[in-house]
């Protein structure tokens, strides 16, 4: 529901959409995005810089990665990048 109000106002940033659907919990491939962002220690920063050390703000770009990859190479490039 919070989705679609926010939408009703207008176009929505591609960020703040998908931090309504995540907090809505309607859309699995969005929690399943985060869920192996917080796994691998990740924060992906949605409306504003978080100074978390691990911080995700490119929110086109993790979406993109992981449809690229798929769910598992997704998981195990962050891993590396957590390792690096």
């Amino acid at each position: 529901m919070y989705f679609k109000l926010d939408r009703a106002k207008g176009h929505l940033k591609l960020a703040s959409e998908v931090k309504a659907l995540l907090e809505s919990g309607a859309d699995v491939a969005v929690l399943d995005i985060d869920k192996h962002i917080s796994d691998a220690g990740f924060t992906w920063a949605l409306d504003k810089p978080t100074n978390a050390a691990y911080e995700i703000i490119p929110t086109r770009a993790a979406k993109s990665a992981c449809k690229l990859l798929g769910r598992l190479a997704f998981s195990r490039m962050l891993e590396l990048m957590a390792g690096a």
